[in-house]
């Protein structure tokens, strides 16, 4: 049996370190750097004692924001599905919030199925808190969940029926800037990039008003994606370099990759190639494999990989686009999937593997033709079955 005083250690421990995380005065966090390992350390152990689990959930909570400002989230995957375990242990009040965060969280990491399960745990504490700001972020959870299902029609229902809580509240503006941004990631996946465009330039201004640069680039990053994918290039480049101007070194690490795997894809399709491959090799690929942000490696070497070929250097884009392709298949990214082996067929024709390419590209096709309801895909779809005509007859 765990004795009372030390139980009292534990709880006054997990106290300390969220004042300590509370008291950061801004959103870069660089108080916590050379803290953070004892930090998770302290929720694990806290995590393992029932009486201190409140202290240890609200902890873990408070250092989301810094997670995220880092890219930690490969590494703190594991503690964070214990906190979800422990959540129907937790008050009702405490509970919806961590839940919401917890769901978020996995989003994260692409386990859209996990984020509605404790969006859903969410939306039951806050029914029994009479909390309708928790209760409206988790409909926003759910909506978030079902944009990375391509579940669209279902999850702008959601995201609508969120904002109108919070206009209802009048509160949460960073959240309410989050549910524009996700309407206008529908409207781009849909191929309506006017609208998404409208959308996604509003939902960085509103972030700009509260005050939350780190988002504000992100949404500047997805408003240039979009821009890319309507052929307006020069413009891309020029509201991702808005989108960097935003964020400062050493902070924000996946906004940083995010961004410039944009700019650089914006040059490729420009034709500026050399600029495009000092762009991409500006992302440390060591501290996304360590940190585990595989979605953003596997986009990485796809796009080396779509250089080295421009470059004519087969061998160096088979090395990329395969360990891309590895990536996606561990993501379930169908999308990615088929068109790194659209463009690995082009490798292998060129490195007189005729066989191999076909079987790429009939990969490709059948895991592109999984995606009708995406613009992009598509497109692509239709140009990897050219690419096969062209190559086989």
């Amino acid at each position: 049996m765990t004795r009372p005083s030390f139980v009292r250690r534990i709880r006054a421990n997990a106290a300390h370190l969220l004042a300590l995380v509370r008291g950061v005065e801004d959103r870069e966090y660089r108080p916590l750097d050379a803290e953070w390992h004892n930090i998770l350390q302290a929720i694990e152990f806290g995590l393992d004692h029932e009486e201190a689990l409140a202290e240890t959930a609200e902890l873990w909570q408070a250092l989301i924001g810094f997670i995220e400002s880092r890219g930690y989230f490969g590494t703190w995957q594991a503690v964070t599905w214990k906190v979800a375990a422990k959540i129907p242990l937790l008050p009702p009040e405490l509970a919806c919030r961590v839940a919401n965060e917890a769901g978020f969280f996995f989003q994260k990491v692409n386990d859209p199925s996990r984020s509605l399960e404790m969006h859903a745990a969410a939306l039951k504490s806050a029914g029994e808190a009479g909390n309708r700001f928790e209760r409206a972020l988790a409909i926003l959870g759910n909506g978030n969940a079902r944009v990375a299902l391509r579940l669209y029609d279902q999850a702008e229902t959601d995201i609508r029926e969120a904002l109108e809580i919070l206009d209802e509240l009048d509160e949460g503006r960073l959240h309410h800037a989050s549910g524009v941004e996700l309407l206008g990631l529908i409207a781009s996946n849909r191929g309506d990039y006017p609208e998404a465009e409208r959308l996604l330039s509003q939902s960085a201004k509103g972030y700009l008003e509260a005050g939350h640069h780190r988002k504000a680039a992100n949404a500047f990053y997805n408003l240039g994606f979009t821009q890319d994918l309507a052929g307006k290039y020069r413009e891309a480049i020029e509201t991702l370099e808005a989108a960097l101007k935003l964020l400062k070194p050493g902070i924000d690490r996946i906004a940083w990759a995010n961004v410039y795997l944009a700019m650089g894809t914006s040059y490729f399709h420009l034709r500026d190639y050399p600029r495009a491959k000092k762009t991409f090799q500006a992302i440390d690929l060591q501290f996304l494999e360590k940190h585990g942000l595989l979605e953003q490696l596997m986009w990485t070497t796809n796009n080396l990989g779509n250089v080295a070929l421009k470059e004519l250097e087969w061998k160096l884009a088979w090395d990329y686009l395969s360990y891309s392709i590895r990536l996606a298949r561990t993501l379930g990214n169908g999308i990615s999937l088929g068109n790194s082996l659209g463009d690995l067929a082009e490798a292998l024709l060129n490195l007189g593997k005729r066989d191999a390419a076909r079987s790429a590209l009939d990969e490709a096709i059948e895991a592109l033709e999984n995606y009708p309801e995406n613009d992009w895909a598509r497109k692509r779809l239709a140009a990897i079955l050219a690419q096969r005509r062209d190559a086989f007859g």
